[in-house]
């Protein structure tokens, strides 16, 4: 058996177009970290599909990486490179990494503020449900989330909002690795002078887009709580990263397969899209003629059942996508014609740059053509939402989200590989021209100077159409890649002024609310410990900071205890409560000002009177009262 399945494998291998290449320190993280993730992600899905608990989930997905890794360690074994390519790739990612963390922590709010909506919390309540209760019935199965922030609060001993913050921040730098590494990717072992431009002008010619449509992106879906989407982008940007970086057709396409498998329960609203992607990449492995038949037929037949399949889950998504929610809403319009823009550059690059006779590497060419076909598709769902006049409502502002990032990120590392290069081959190749020159006789130099003999017609008439051609094709890729960037940003535009807001630290209460109070999490982790009794509530002036609050601590946030002030005052129970005349206020608004004061009234009450770490010039009085 296991002599066939090599057999199998080698004859699914391609000839290496490319000198051998090295993976680079970037792509070598994310394949490394996306089969670190699969266990620990596994987990949860096996958690959800079975009951079972985590330990034994953990070991179901161990047990299938080691399979894995058993088959694939001599197709893919990660090379670092040499020293003059590394130094460059941890420079780049040292300054990418500053370049979003900076903008993104805001030591008021912990790093992690709030913009009115109280998804962080649901997710942190639907989180301990997950995992002490019913495993099965929460938020579609969309449960990797869960999954890692359990995990991390197992392994670090962390509290739940801490967890939350470690995770995003590892996202946010996991998509400047994953950048960093796609730029790597397409430059040829050996080209160090190309390597190191390419990565020197990756943060300049990546910023516009960073700035404008990547980081207010981000920023909006931790601001508003959507922590399960975010984090969902993992396993498809991991799979993007792979389809580039390894080689062995077999290897690639069961990495893809696996992470889009997983995707579906991290956050499943683009897993058609992801589906079809993945399928007609894997069809497309079965036409190199140095493939065998069966390889062939087994690719061919994996491709067309991944398409068949992706129109199935679009049938049974349809519903999700023109469903109803709180959101800040982009431009859809303009969104989507920014999706179209960059997909056409995309999907047009390879070609163009084959024609102008400086192809791409072979795995620039499957990084560029997955980011264009994800981004195609995409667009296409965004054509037919409008086309059919459904409502764009919640998830339809949601939809482009993934595609739109690793679009984005595609067209950066292209450009960057692309110009380095352009800047770089014309001198050597200038320097050669003249030397060929200078020992030429004037009368040949004068000969070949001569224009192209009549005799020869057809032969001119096809250069001048081909020339024509590569022409219009490469300005169609230079338009789009100038407007694809340019449509999202202005289709981003709502989330831009309050980035900047953050950038600048200009986030004055109310406009922007925590999301926790690290003294108040404190002291209701300190009551429950020293009496013994459980939580019966938590009354929070904002919706985040209630909705979180009570979250963390088992309490249904949806049971707006900031509209009803209804806690829990039978026995054996202790509840929380602000007291100070700011979050009165605020709460007399929201409709549970009598009921807050009605507890505050009542003997045996303790209180604790501090500054807001986001608006200092308030000081806060929080209080509670055990039964």
């Amino acid at each position: 058996m296991r002599g066939w399945l090599s057999r199998c494998w080698d004859s699914g291998s391609a000839p290496q177009t490319d000198p051998p290449a090295a993976e680079g320190l970037c792509a070598t993280l994310v394949v490394v970290l996306a089969i670190a993730l699969f266990p620990f992600g596994a987990s949860g899905v096996v958690r959800h599909l079975t009951g079972l608990g985590f330990g034994s989930g953990l070991a179901i997905g161990l047990a299938l990486v080691a399979v894995f890794i058993f088959f694939a360690r001599r197709r893919f074994r990660p090379r670092l490179g040499r020293p003059s390519e590394l130094v460059p790739q941890i420079i780049v990612l040292l300054a990418l990494s500053v370049l979003v963390v900076a903008p993104m922590y805001v030591s008021a709010y912990e790093g992690m503020p709030g913009m009115g909506g109280g998804d962080g919390g649901v997710h942190a309540y639907q989180q301990l449900v997950f995992v002490n209760n019913n495993p099965k019935d929460y938020y579609w199965g969309f449960v990797l989330f869960y999954s890692l922030v359990h995990w991390l609060r197992e392994l670090f001993g962390i509290e739940t909002f801490e967890a939350y913050r470690l995770l995003t921040y590892l996202t946010f730098l996991a998509i400047m690795v994953a950048l960093a590494a796609a730029t790597f990717a397409h430059v040829r072992s050996g080209d160090t002078a190309i390597v190191r431009l390419s990565h020197a002008l990756l943060p300049l010619l990546s910023f516009p887009v960073l700035w404008w449509v990547i980081f207010p992106a981000l920023h909006y879906y931790q601001a508003d709580g959507y922590f399960t989407q975010l984090v969902g982008f993992l396993p498809p940007l991991a799979a993007w990263i792979g389809w580039g970086v390894i080689d062995h057709p077999v290897v690639r396409s069961i990495f893809i397969v696996s992470l889009i498998a997983l995707s579906r329960y991290s956050f499943g609203l683009n897993l058609g899209d992801l589906i079809l992607t993945g399928g007609a990449l894997i069809f497309a492995e079965a036409f190199p003629s140095t493939r065998g038949r069966r390889m062939r037929i087994a690719f061919a037949t994996a491709g067309l059942a991944m398409v068949a399949f992706a129109f199935y889950v679009y049938i049974k998504m349809r519903a999700a996508i023109v469903g109803p929610g709180s959101i800040l809403p982009i431009d859809f319009n303009k969104t989507a014609v920014g999706l179209g823009c960059t997909s056409v550059a995309l999907l047009l690059a390879p070609t163009v740059c084959r024609l102008l006779h400086a192809p791409l590497s072979a795995r620039g060419s499957r990084l560029t053509y997955f980011a264009g076909l994800l981004a195609f598709i995409t667009f296409g769902v965004h054509v037919a939402l409008l086309v059919s006049k459904q409502p764009i409502l919640y998830y339809a502002f949601k939809y482009g989200f993934y595609a739109t990032l690793i679009a984005q990120f595609a067209l950066c590392a292209l450009m960057a590989e692309r110009i380095a290069r352009g800047l770089l081959l014309p001198v050597p190749r200038l320097w050669r021209r003249l030397r060929a020159q200078a020992v030429i006789p004037a009368e040949t130099q004068a000969v070949l100077q001569e224009p192209i003999s009549s005799t020869s017609p057809p032969t001119h008439r096809r250069f001048a159409g081909a020339t024509w051609l590569t022409t219009v094709l490469a300005l169609v890729v230079i338009a789009g890649s100038v407007a694809g960037p340019v449509w999202h940003a202005r289709g981003y535009a709502n989330f831009q002024g309050s980035f900047r807001d953050r950038v600048r630290r200009q986030m004055h209460w109310p406009q922007f609310k925590p999301l926790a109070d690290r003294e108040a999490l404190r002291t209701i982790r300190n009551v429950l410990a020293n009496t013994g009794k459980q939580f019966g509530g938590a009354v929070a002036h904002v919706w985040p900071l209630s909705s979180f609050m009570n979250g963390a601590f088992g309490h249904d946030p949806m049971v707006f205890l900031i509209r009803t002030g209804r806690v829990n005052t039978t026995p054996g129970h202790c509840v929380f409560w602000y007291a100070d005349p700011m979050s009165l206020v605020f709460l007399d608004r929201e409709g549970s000002g009598a009921a807050v004061r009605r507890l505050h009234a009542q003997p045996g009450r303790a209180c604790w009177t501090y500054d807001a770490p986001w608006e200092p010039s308030h000081r806060l009085e929080f209080c509670y009262r055990c039964y």
